[in-house]
Parts: C-alpha cells; structure tokens; sequence
C-alpha cells in the first residue's frame, strides 16, 4: 500500500505543511502530525516513519529547543498506528479517534506540568476548531489510504495547508482587536496595582509581566534584572519562563555585565525591533527588546523580551516600553522606601534591644547547666538581639594552648564542612589578632586573614573579636560578623557587648573548670577516648535528635578477632597498646560527628548520626578493610601485628526504638558476625539493595 509515489508525498507533503503551520500557528506539529499519522496508518517502512518525525521534529524546534521535548511527546503518538496493519476502515477510524483523544490527553498534560496558564475564551473557541478540522483531516487521509481514493488522501492533505491561507486575512483583523484588548489590560494592570500599593517579589512581577504581554508580543521569555549596585530585594533578576540553571547562570552574568560596563546607560529609552544575531540578554533568541528603567541619573533596571517572531509598530511600541517603565518603576521605589522605613524602625529599636539583651543574658546564665548550653544560648542571644549576621565563640584551652570554635548562630552549617579546621595553636591565633585594627576592645580582623573558617556573607569583609577573660586571663573571644545591611556596627552595640563579656567571663572559667573535672569521669585512661558512661550520655541525646527530627540513627559493636592471643603470645603491656592504637585509628577515621567509645575489653562502640543501615554497613566496612591492612605496636615489636575486626550494625527506627534496644541488636549482630567466621560486618537487618543515602528522612 505504501508505493513509492505515495511515500514521496507524504513526505514533501508533510514537510509543506509542517512549515505552512510553523508560519501561520507558530507550531509546526499541528497539522504535521496528519501525514505522518497517515504514513503510519498505511504501514510504510519505519525509515520512512523515522525520516518524516525527524523532519517534522526539526521544523518545530529549529530556533527554540525549549520545544524538543513537547514536539517529541506528540511525534511518537501515531507510532501506535505503524505496530499493526488495520482490517477495515471502521477499526482505522476508531483508532484513529483513539490516537486524537491520546494526542489531546498527553497535550494537557504537558500544559498541566509546565504550570501553562490555560488559554482565554477565545482562543480556547480557536484552539477547538484547530482541533476538530485536525480530526477531520486525518479521517479524509485514513479513509483515502483504506478505500485507495487519492482525491481523498490529497485532499486530507491539502487542506492544512490551504485553510490557514484562506483565512489568514480574517484572523488578523481579530487579532487586531485582541491587540487593542490585550493593551487595555496591560494598562489597567498598572493602575490597579498603583491603586493597591503592593509590592510583589521580581519573580512575581516577571511572571505578570510575561502572562499579560506574551498575547501582544508573541514573545518566549520576559526578563527583569535589577542594578546590582541597588540593593532592593535579595533575587537580582528573574525570568518567565523558568530557564534551566545553564540559561539562568548565563542570563544573570550577561545583566550583571551590562550593569557593571555602564552599557546599559546607552540603551535608548524607545527600544527597537529588529532582528539582531548578537541578542544582549538571551542568545538563541532572533528578537529583542529591552526597556531601560531610570530614575534621574540612575539606571534601576532592565527589561527584556526576547523571541523569534515579535512584530510591534513604533506607534505601539513606545506606548508600550512606557507602560512597563511606569510599573517597574513605581515597585522599585516602593521597594526603596520600604528599605528606608525598614532600617529607621530598626535603629529605633536597637537601645530597647540593647537593655533586653542584658536582662535576658542573665537569666540564661542562670539557667544554663553546663558550658555548652551557656555558649550557645550566648551566641543566640547576642545574635538574635543585636540583629548581626553571625555569631560564634572560641573556647580557649591552656592546658594544650589552642584554641576552638566551639558555638555559632545566624548561618547553615555548610561553611563548617571546610577543609580547614575549628582548632587553632595559640600563637597562631595571636599572630592572627595582630594583622588587625582595634575598635574599643575588639579587635578587627580582614577575613583573607583570618586562619579559622566562616561563612561568607554579602558586604561582610571583617570579622570583630572580642576577649573574654576572667582573672585577667582569657577563656574565649566572642566573634561578630556584622549585618550585611551595617558592615560597621553601631559603636553602642559594641559597648554593650563589651558589658556582656565582662559578666560571662567568670562563669565561663568555672565551666571549663567543671568540664576538665567531668572529663576524667567521660575518659577511658587506657585509651584516651570516651568511656562506656560518655557513650551512654552521647547516646541517650543523639536519639532523641534522630527521633524528634525523624532522621536516622545507627549504633556499631566492634570486637577485635582473637585479642586473647595478642596477650597470650606479647604480653598485657603489648595488647594495651595496641588498644590504645586502635582507639586512635577508630577516632581519626569516622566524621566529626560521630561518637566513637570504648565499651569494655576489646570492644568498642561507633554512633552514627544521620546513617541508615545500608550506609553503615558500607562506612564500617571500609573501616574493617582499613583496619586489616594496618601495622600495630611497630614501635616495640620486630614484626608490626595485624588485626581484624567483627562488627554487629542496628540502626533506629527499623531495629529498636530505645537505646537499649539498639545495643542489644548491635551485640546480636556482631555474635552472628563471630559464627560466620569473624572479620566482617553484619547488621541486624540485612539489606538487599545498596547503600543507602545519607540522612534520609522516615516518618514516624
């Protein structure tokens, strides 16, 4: 059925009106779609099928790939029909109707996920008479193809390309009106919104911008880019559409350019037209036009719109580019204004702050049980209060003359993650003090030399130190970083910091002193490292972390295989060393956060926060390979020993819900481990997929 003059056809025909709709309805697909649904109806070769989807793919996202993926969907719709031959011209139309009802199910789908706003009601009328004349064209060709009449097939294929033609004339006076309408709302849009005196977000205002304007301009992207040197909102620029980070990364660099060269300054108030093939904003795209908003001298912002078929007369177009000044414009100044009100509020309410912050200051050293709890609750509080961008404490250690960042507030942890570590040596940090000025009592450091890291804050370029000393001795600094808004603060706030300090001083020194006490009751003496009394105090408060932020825990029992034979053979003196080795290898090979202890003997316990099962299993089993490939007591024996390990893994919610529960699992595990032959790693529940990610949120 499928002859070579039919086959040529359906393919010059399809291509003919897969570009007479690309010209007319901007989309080339849909009346494309009818030759090759007939292509595949008559059972041609599927290169024949692939050859004409790849045309008629090609014609639709030429010049706009954002289209590939739509264009792509509906393509592969009438391969459905190429899988089999039909019986009878009743079954083809049949399928047929089953293929159009498909097409226009997966069209509504597409426009659901890409969050379409669904179109007017006259263009919706348009939109289903497209559509029934579509249905109608494919039935002429399909019954042309089952019946062999070719007046039929030529005129199902015919009339796509004719119709558009026919009445081209008739929609542009209707799109004529529409233009005036869609005017008329752009205009009443930027009274109402004068009349409310909201102010949206950019985003917002993009997306408003984009859905009122796109019926006037035909055009693919808005764009609205603020002037970086102007402070308004926390987004410089946005773009409706949405772009994929790519297109977005290279928008933001290409406004940030225009801005920063003082190009922007030269763009004319009534922009222009015409086509250009070095677009400024968004390249790809053959149109733009951009709308330069000023004030005075200033240049705010710029607006964009950028496509591939936008026809405005000049008449139109200077209205226009006004109407959209006008509305940025009177956002941005109230955006201003808000700002200015916002930081006269703030300093009007900073002396109210200052006294609050004292009187809540000690009532938090009152409450605070342990020096823990009192850093934090300073460095929340002298935060929160006193409106800087981060605050932190570093906790001076004579007896091993470093220092260490201790407690932070007013950022994620993610700068924490740094290569660089939270301890410092005493000299170095004094070495660090001195490149700096001083401001009263504080010191005021350039963050490129400051040796310790921290978060990296817009406008922030100092860090302030202040001592915090009891006996004239220090026990800890307190570090600022200012608020993005005031780089310098305010000297009464500093002041009052320096009141702060002084009260806290003594209480800090008695709290090191009670830490340095309960460290030796939290120690094992052998080894160093924490004992069974630590391990169960670390226990009981990372549960209830995990429990209470729904995130998972998991508790490893280690045992080193045959340790009587290391005694036995070496001597107490050698085994004991290798534990406390061993201890050392365990502490210096898991995460800061993690909480390794000794339990008793040769067993050892690891706590893992934010582990699931499978993710401990695969960390404690690099621990076990690592471990069996590393000397132990090298230092007295001729021939270094080798150890290996068991490991039981139970991990909360799936293995227990209290903490001894949990141990008990693990302890089961490792004697499974132990049956098996020893030196592996067993959990309590044995999984049988991979690793697991890390922190993976459950619901309780």
């Amino acid at each position: 059925m499928c002859t070579v003059s039919f086959t040529l056809l359906l393919v010059v025909g399809g291509a003919g009106i897969s570009l007479a709709s690309r010209y007319w309805r901007l989309h080339g697909l849909f009346w494309g779609i009818v030759p090759l649904a007939a292509a595949a109806a008559a059972h041609c070769r599927i290169g024949v099928v692939l050859g004409l989807a790849a045309i008629l793919l090609g014609i639709e996202t030429i010049g706009r790939r954002e289209r590939f993926v739509d264009a792509l969907v509906i393509v592969l719709i009438p391969f459905a029909l190429w899988s089999y031959r039909p019986v009878s011209l009743p079954e083809a139309l049949t399928r047929l109707c089953f293929i159009f009802v498909f097409a226009l199910g997966a069209l509504e789908m597409l426009r659901f996920a890409q969050r379409v706003p669904r179109p007017r009601a006259e263009t919706l009328w348009g939109d289903t008479a497209a559509a029934l004349l579509f249905f109608g064209c494919g039935a002429l060709v399909v019954t042309g193809i089952m019946l062999s009449v070719p007046l039929l097939l030529v005129l199902g294929l015919a009339v796509p390309a004719t119709i558009p033609a026919a009445i081209r004339e008739i929609l542009s006076l209707r799109s004529a009106k529409l233009r005036l309408k869609n005017f008329a709302d752009l205009a009443e849009w930027s009274t109402l919104f004068r009349e409310k005196g909201t102010t949206p977000s950019v985003g917002s205002m993009a997306a408003d911008l984009h859905q009122i304007v796109q019926p006037i301009l035909g055009h693919a992207l808005t764009v609205i880019g603020l002037n970086p040197a102007i402070r308004f909102t926390d987004e410089s620029f946005a773009t409706s559409p949405e772009q994929t980070p790519e297109d977005h990364q290279r928008i933001g660099e290409r406004l940030r350019y225009l801005f920063r060269s003082g190009r922007c300054a030269s763009i004319p108030e009534i922009p222009e037209t015409s086509s250009t093939d070095t677009p400024l904003i968004q390249p790809g795209m053959k149109q733009e036009i951009i709308v330069p908003v000023r004030q005075g001298e200033r240049s705010l912002a710029l607006v964009a719109f950028s496509g591939n078929s936008m026809v405005l007369s000049d008449r139109e177009l200077a209205g226009f580019a006004e109407s959209v000044r006008t509305i940025v414009l009177h956002v941005l100044t109230t955006i201003e204004a808000q700002q200015d009100l916002a930081l006269l509020s703030h300093r009007s309410e900073q002396e109210g702050r200052r006294l609050r912050s004292l009187l809540k200051l000690n009532e938090l050293i009152a409450e605070s049980a342990d020096l823990p709890t009192l850093t934090n609750n300073l460095v929340r509080t002298v935060c929160v209060s006193f409106g800087f961008s981060w605050v932190g404490f570093i906790l001076a250690r004579h007896e091993v003359s470093e220092l260490r960042l201790v407690a932070w507030s007013g950022e994620d942890d993610s700068w924490a993650k740094d290569s660089r570590p939270l301890t410092i040596a005493s000299d170095a940090f004094q070495t660090a003090l001195s490149l700096g000025s001083t401001i009263s009592r504080f010191h005021v450091i350039p963050l490129p030399q400051w040796p310790l890291p921290l978060p990296t804050i817009p406008n922030v370029t100092h860090v302030l130190a202040t001592p915090v000393a009891h006996a004239s001795r220090p026990v800890g600094y307190l570090l600022v970083l200012p608020s993005t808004l005031s780089p310098i603060p305010d000297l009464n706030d500093l002041r009052a910091l320096e009141i702060l300090v002084e009260q806290i001083g003594p209480v800090v020194a008695s709290g090191l002193h009670l830490e340095r006490v309960n460290l030796r009751t939290l120690q094992d003496p052998l080894t160093g490292i924490a004992n069974r009394r630590a391990l169960d105090q670390f226990f009981q408060r990372a549960f209830a972390q995990a429990k209470k932020a729904g995130s998972y825990l998991s508790f490893a029992m280690l045992d080193v295989d045959d340790f009587k034979r290391v005694n036995d053979r070496h001597g107490h003196q050698i085994g004991d060393l290798v534990l406390k080795e061993l201890a050392g290898v365990l502490h210096n090979n898991v995460r800061t956060k993690d909480f390794v202890a000794r339990y008793g003997g040769e067993e050892f316990s690891i706590v893992l926060p934010g582990l699931s099962a499978e993710h401990a299993l695969d960390v404690l089993e690099r621990l076990r390979v690592s471990l069996a490939t590393t000397p132990f007591a090298g230092s007295e024996l001729t021939h270094p020993l080798s150890l290996t390990i068991s490991v039981g893994i139970a991990t909360f919610p799936g293995d227990g819900n209290t903490p001894p529960a949990l141990i008990q699992m693990a302890d089961t595990a490792l004697y499974r481990a132990k049956r098996r032959g020893k030196n592996c790693v067993v959990a309590a529940w044995e999984p049988t997929s991979s690793a697991g990610s890390i922190e993976e949120p459950f619901a309780l």
